[in-house]
């Protein structure tokens, strides 16, 4: 299992979080997501490599941003 922690910008209540924690679950590979709005930051449990531009995508399109 690998692990990846993304910074997400935009997140600004718990409503957002779900909206991410959604988003990001549904990529392909993903076997566990967790979002935390303090830290802004998604930490993602995949069996292989993160698709990193799927979960950018994915992200992108529930309306956040992911920062480098």
């Amino acid at each position: 299992m690998t692990t990846t922690r993304i910074h997400v910008d935009g997140m600004t209540c718990q409503n957002c979080v779900r909206h991410v924690t959604e988003a990001i679950a549904e990529v392909s590979g993903v076997s566990s997501v967790s979002v935390d709005l303090d830290s802004a930051t998604a930490t993602v449990d995949t069996d292989g490599a993160l698709d990193l531009a799927a979960v950018t995508a994915a992200v992108e399109d529930a309306g956040y941003a992911v920062r480098a």
